[in-house]
């Protein structure tokens, strides 16, 4: 396998601006789906309902997702998916113009066999929002997969960053421009427009080499599934015969659970703690977004390697909780404004060089199952807490002042932690030192 020489070649540039055009058509999806079914139903269970089965749908499939990413083509995948989430979104837009333009009126309407409009929207809904989370279980392992074989060893921090730097702008444009869409043009049009967005993006796949490791033979006999199970039981003792893999999986388990009740509360922060209005709950993502933008880029452009990396990892997660702590005991709405953009550029710094270390020190065949294992891993106990931290706050008499301290306190405890343990810090600096060995076998003279 010939190893890129530049970052910007062929293969990852259609992938990026590819998922550029996707990704900013999902943002403005997502609102307006959102929008669309407060509209249509007034029910806000309905729209936590479709969210949640969404992210179960994506948990769900990500383990063995990682699996196939393995052992199939990963440009296939991609495809794929791209291509379902096509159809997926055009069924619902083709539907959206069946449907009469007055909404409200959907539940009196019978459209076959005595079948509300309402309740066939709504199962369609079902349908989709499963779908596209499962279908984004398969593609997100794959493109963690990918990556690390499309771009010079030396620029994968770049790449990983303007990766998920390209997630976070389209995101803040998207629902910044989602608004004034959803009043401007009709709904229908919208999703039509994200679906041909996901076949732009598959389209331009077409047209990308991704080097692909050859498979892990198995013995005759077994069938497909069997090979699968196999395969992910082989990720799973790969995490756990990694010990610095297991500290982190423990580390991001930890830092998620933790994490749940800044997000879940933010409502109350902003509207009971900083006594304003509902708009700067939107606000404050957008400042946070803007955060982890700079955090993408500064992670991007200086790549700390080896002790440093380690060292200015823990930093920012230390700094990180001082902001969160701050945030909680000031009722200072400029303060909080920043204390959220640092919260967001700390978050998305970490998630850089974290997602960069385990790449490469995963092997390229191993790459899919061990990312699909890890998010899942990680992302179970984030529902978890969010319960938690409901019933906790109730506790608390809803003291915002005593559950951002308390956390950002445990944040620090987290912090010495990673300083502390010898596998986490040998796990994110072992790879530098590695490379650094090669550089110096391969100066000997011969």
């Amino acid at each position: 396998m010939i190893e890129p020489t530049k970052l910007f070649n062929k293969n990852f540039f259609l992938l990026w601006q590819g998922q550029l055009v996707s990704m900013l058509g999902s943002s403005i999806f997502m609102f307006t789906l959102i929008f669309t079914v407060k509209k249509g139903t007034q029910s806000a269970p309905l729209i936590g309902i479709l969210m949640m089965t969404h992210a179960i749908a994506t948990i769900v499939v990500m383990p063995i997702a990682g699996t196939v990413a393995d052992r199939y083509s990963r440009k296939w995948i991609l495809i794929i998916c791209d291509f379902i989430s096509f159809i997926g979104v055009l069924s619902l837009a083709l539907l959206m113009f069946a449907l009469p333009d007055k909404v409200e009126t959907w539940s009196d309407i019978n459209l076959i066999f005595g079948i509300s409009a309402e309740t066939v929207f709504i199962t369609h809904l079902f349908i989709i929002s499963i779908s596209l989370g499962a279908v984004g279980g398969f593609f997100r392992p794959a493109i963690a997969a990918a990556i690390p074989d499309l771009v010079p060893k030396d620029k994968l921090e770049t790449a990983n960053s303007l990766n998920l730097g390209t997630m976070q702008i389209t995101s803040m444009i998207g629902n910044f421009a989602a608004g004034t869409l959803f009043v401007l043009v009709s709904a229908p049009i919208i999703f039509l427009v994200d679906a041909l967005t996901y076949l732009f993006s598959a389209i331009s796949e077409l047209f990308i080499d991704i080097p692909q490791p050859k498979a892990k033979e198995h013995a005759a006999g077994k069938s497909g599934w069997q090979k699968l199970v196999d395969d992910t039981k082989d990720g799973l003792r790969y995490v756990g015969e990694k010990s610095g893999m297991r500290e982190f999986v423990f580390m991001a388990s930890l830092i998620n659970f933790f994490s749940a009740p800044l997000m879940m509360l933010l409502p109350f922060y902003v509207q009971d703690h900083l006594k304003q209005t509902e708009a700067w709950y939107g606000y404050m993502f957008v400042i946070a977004g803007a955060g982890a933008l700079i955090g993408f880029v500064v992670a991007g452009v200086f790549k700390p390697k080896g002790h440093k990396r380690i060292a200015s990892m823990t930093f920012a997660f230390i700094f990180m909780a001082i902001c969160i702590i701050l945030s909680g005991q000031t009722q200072n709405l400029i303060v909080a404004c920043i204390g959220m953009f640092l919260i967001g550029a700390c978050v998305a710094y970490f998630n850089v060089l974290t997602m960069t270390v385990i790449q490469k020190q995963t092997t390229s065949e191993m790459r899919g199952r061990v990312v699909g294992l890890l998010t899942t891993l990680v992302s179970v106990v984030a529902p978890l807490g969010m319960g938690v931290s409901g019933f906790v706050f109730e506790w608390l008499d809803k003291s915002i002042p005593i559950v951002y301290t308390s956390t950002g306190v445990i944040f620090l405890l987290l912090s010495s932690y990673i300083f502390i343990s010898s596998s986490y810090r040998n796990f994110f600096v072992s790879d530098e030192i590695a490379e650094t060995q090669k550089e110096e076998e391969e100066e000997k003279p011969l």
